[in-house]
Formats: C-alpha cells, sequence, structure tokens
C-alpha cells in the first residue's frame, strides 16, 4: 500500500511547476451552515455554470468540427458518446461521494479528515486509471460494436476512442480533484480548470482536425488529440487549486486502519451512487444500440441532440452539485430546518429553468439543427429531438436534484433507487416502445415519459424520507467518536 501512495509525491511537485500561492481569480467561499440561504446557493450556482457550460463545449466543439468533415465521421464520434458517458458518470459518482464525505467532515469542523479523503481519492483514482488504459483500448472496438457502429464510422470511432482513453488519468482526476474543491463551498476555483480546457480545446481543434497551420491534418484523431491535452492542463490547475487554496491536498495517511476508514467515508455515498450513474450510462448505451436498430441517421441525429441536452441540463446539474455540498455541510451540522429551505427553493428553480430551456429550444429548433447538419434525415430528426426531448426536461430537473439531496442527508441509496428504477425499469423500454409505436419521434416522446412517471415519484420519495423534525442521527454522514485519524 504504501507504494501505491508514493505517487503523491508527483502531485506534490505539480506545486514547482506552477506559481507559488493560488492563482488569482480568488473568490472568497461561504460559510454554507450560516448566513442567507437562496443568496448562497444561487451564488455557489453561478459561479460554478461558467465550469459546467465549459465542460459540454469541450464535447459540443469536437461534434461540430468534426461534423464538417461528413457524415460518416459525425455518425462515429456519435458512437462515442456513451463510452464517454459512462466513464464520466462513474467518475461523477466517485466525486459526489467525496464531496459528500469531506463536506460532512468540514460541517463537523474535522477538515484533516477532509484532507485526508481527498489525498487518497485523488492518489487511487490516477493510479487505478493508468493501469486500466491497455485494458480499455482493447475491449474498445467490441464495445463499439455492441453499440452498432459498423463500417467506417467504426473505424473512425476506435482512432477517436484510443487516444481518448490514453488520456483517461487526466479525466477522470480532474473530476475527483474538483469534487474535493467544491465540498469546501467554493465552486469557482473548480471551474476555472474547465474553463481553462476548453478555450484550449475551441483553438487546438481545428488545428488538429483540418491541419491549419503547420500541423498535421488528423481528423477525427486530431480532436481526441486536442481534448486529452486540454484535460491536462485542467487537472494540473485543478491540483494548484486544491493544494494551495483549498488545502486539501497533500501526502495521503499510510497507516492501513486510516486509509480503510476514510475510504469508508467516501464510499458509503459513492457505491450505490456510483452503481446508478453507471447504470445510467448502461442504459444510454443500450438506447443508443435501440436508436440504431431505427436508423443511423437517428443515432447522429440522438449524438447531437444528447450534447444539447447536456448542455441546457448545465444550470440542474450545476444546481444539483451545490445542493450536495450544502445539504452535506448543514446535516451534519444539524442545521435541518436550513436544508429544508434549500431543497424547496432548488425544486422551483429546476423547475423554471426546465420551463425556459423547452421554450427556447422550440423557438430555434431549425437554426441549432442547420449548425451542424445538412444531411436530410439526420436533419429532420435532430430538429424532433430538439422540439419532443425538452417536454422532459423540468422533470428531468428534478429527478437530478432530488438525487443528489437524498445523498446529501445521508441517504445515497434511496438517492440510487430513483436512478436504478428509471434506468433498469423504464427508460429503454418506453423508448423502444415509442419507436415501435410514433417511429423516430416515439424514440424521443419515450424520453418524456421516462422523465415525467420518475420525478413525480422521486418527488413523493422525498417527501416520505426527510422529515427535518424526526431525522435520526444515524441517518446522517458521520463520523465516529473511535475515529481513528482524530489528533
Amino acid at each position: 500500500m504504501p507504494q501505491v501512495f508514493r505517487i503523491t509525491s508527483i502531485v506534490l511537485f505539480i506545486k514547482i511547476l506552477l506559481p507559488e500561492g493560488p492563482i488569482q481569480f480568488n473568490m472568497p467561499v461561504p460559510n454554507l451552515t450560516t448566513g442567507n440561504i437562496q443568496r448562497a446557493i444561487l451564488r455557489m450556482t453561478f459561479l460554478l455554470i461558467p465550469g459546467m457550460i465549459s465542460l459540454v463545449i469541450l464535447n459540443l466543439t469536437d461534434t461540430f468540427f468534426v461534423a464538417r468533415l461528413g457524415t460518416d465521421p459525425l455518425t462515429g464520434i456519435s458512437f462515442t458518446f456513451p463510452i464517454i458517458f459512462l466513464v464520466g458518470q462513474a467518475s461523477l459518482g466517485l466525486g459526489t461521494g467525496l464531496t459528500a464525505s469531506a463536506a460532512a467532515a468540514i460541517g463537523r469542523k474535522r477538515h484533516h479528515l477532509a484532507r485526508a479523503q481527498s489525498s487518497i481519492a485523488i492518489t487511487l483514482t490516477f493510479t487505478l486509471t493508468a493501469f486500466l488504459i491497455p485494458i480499455l483500448i482493447l475491449i474498445d472496438r467490441p464495445i463499439l460494436k455492441l453499440l452498432g457502429a459498423n463500417n467506417l464510422p467504426l473505424e473512425l470511432a476506435e482512432s477517436y476512442m484510443t487516444v481518448w482513453f490514453i488520456g483517461i488519468p487526466f479525466f477522470v482526476t480532474t473530476i475527483i480533484a474538483n469534487a474535493a474543491i467544491r465540498a469546501t463551498g467554493d465552486t469557482w476555483s473548480s471551474s476555472i480548470p474547465m474553463i481553462v480546457a476548453a478555450i484550449i480545446n475551441v483553438v487546438l481543434d481545428p488545428l488538429l482536425i483540418f491541419g491549419l497551420l503547420f500541423f498535421p491534418k488528423l481528423g477525427i484523431t486530431g480532436a481526441a488529440v486536442a481534448t486529452v491535452f486540454s484535460r491536462f492542463i485542467a487537472l494540473l490547475i485543478a491540483l494548484h487549486f486544491l493544494y494551495h487554496k483549498s488545502k486539501l491536498l497533500g501526502r495521503p495517511p499510510l497507516i492501513i486502519k486510516h486509509i480503510i476508514y476514510n475510504l469508508r467515508q467516501i464510499l458509503h455515498p459513492a457505491i450505490p451512487t456510483t452503481i446508478m450513474k453507471t447504470v445510467l450510462a448502461l442504459s444510454i448505451s443500450i438506447v443508443t444500440a435501440i436508436i440504431a436498430s431505427f436508423s443511423e441517421d437517428a443515432v447522429a441525429a440522438y449524438g447531437v441532440g444528447a450534447r444539447f441536452q447536456a448542455f441546457f441540463a448545465l444550470p440542474t446539474v450545476a444546481l444539483s452539485i451545490v445542493i450536495l455540498a450544502f445539504a452535506s455541510q448543514n446535516h451534519a451540522a444539524k442545521q435541518h430546518h436550513r436544508v429544508k429551505i434549500a431543497f424547496r427553493f432548488t425544486h422551483q428553480l429546476a423547475i423554471a429553468w426546465g420551463i425556459f430551456s423547452l421554450i427556447l429550444l422550440n423557438l430555434f429548433a431549425v437554426p441549432l439543427t442547420n449548425l451542424f447538419t445538412q444531411d436530410p434525415e439526420v436533419h429532420r430528426a435532430l430538429i424532433d429531438f430538439l422540439r419532443i426531448a425538452p417536454l422532459g426536461y423540468a422533470q428531468l430537473a428534478l429527478v437530478i436534484i432530488i438525487s443528489n439531496e437524498l445523498v446529501g442527508i445521508g441517504r445515497p441509496y434511496a438517492g440510487a433507487t430513483i436512478g436504478l428504477l428509471k434506468h433498469v425499469f423504464l427508460y429503454a423500454l418506453l423508448i423502444y416502445l415509442g419507436g415501435l409505436l410514433l417511429g423516430i419521434p416515439g424514440l424521443f416522446w419515450g424520453m418524456v415519459a421516462t422523465n415525467t412517471i420518475i420525478a413525480i415519484i422521486a418527488a413523493i420519495y422525498l417527501r416520505l424520507t426527510f422529515k427535518p423534525s424526526t431525522t435520526p442521527q444515524k441517518n446522517i454522514l458521520m463520523f465516529h467518536e473511535d475515529d481513528p485519524t482524530n489528533p
């Protein structure tokens, strides 16, 4: 075990590569257990949204420039979306566990535990993902075939994913590092790495894809190279903030019982959340295969439409991340009344944003579609997606937020149950039935039906589960008096 943690020396040497002290984009970190609740939530959300937008721009940029190469490259990169989504969701599940456990430690004023958990999570994440690279490259092609890729789109998708897998340690570790930063309530510092990565990707994509200036023309592979390099820079910046500003990065504890104790604190919320998010990603893969059975043009439309959906879900995702940190700190500090007020406020915001997204996408469905494709079949399918799928965005927003709220109050298995109910029993089934009944538009109506049913169940579940006046102490993610790391 000590040998595994020696890699932390590499992480700590990063401070030599960057300027001493935090990069000067500093903003004060709020105290989440006191002060105005609505103002704190809005402030944290607004500061996180630029980073979330930048994260989606990374994917949209690749799709936008690759689409200029033709329908086959666009279809090829669309087949990579489920795999990338799977890795991202699994990473976010681990990040959610780290945010919840570290925020609970901070809420109980035990910063040394938050630092130990962050350091362990980052070290293990980077090490394990580095070992996984050759395995992932080996199984890349069979997975793409299972998703329905063949012929030229298969070759193009494989060339993209081979490069992308080489950068997987940068991708995953950045997510974990940002999750640790957000546990403190500092959403701005977690946004900066993604903003910088998006800028780098926007600049490098056209240069490497089309071979502009003195760069080689790499096509779809160039998009992957640009993404990997931008993620590497993002990781360096995130680790810098974590070490210098948040003070949550240092040498991990080398005592076995300390490691086990801290891992248990992280994994308590992380395991069910990761399972749920992984099943979600697998469900997306199944849905992609179902759509491919109807039409490859529909796959291309779904690949672009899913990225639009991800873009418009950004405020919701940002809000769910904020409420996770807010609920974890306040619930651990026994400020249950603040948690109840925050829950009601976030639900109102989620519904309002869902309605706004629906109106906007319906108004601009045609011009947005024109930006990405002129192929008549793909064009028609994408317009259907942008006009039908947003009917379920408000419901989807509630599901995303309520799942994280349940994790924040120490009930991660309840939050995971909602996600599993959606993605195991309903999502693929209703989409398939919709496709059989109504053709390609029916696929998207199936998405709306699924989100509506699950939103109703989630709202009822939270209402029955969270009762501030009777919440038992054992349900709070907490640190026991026999904590072996207590100084």
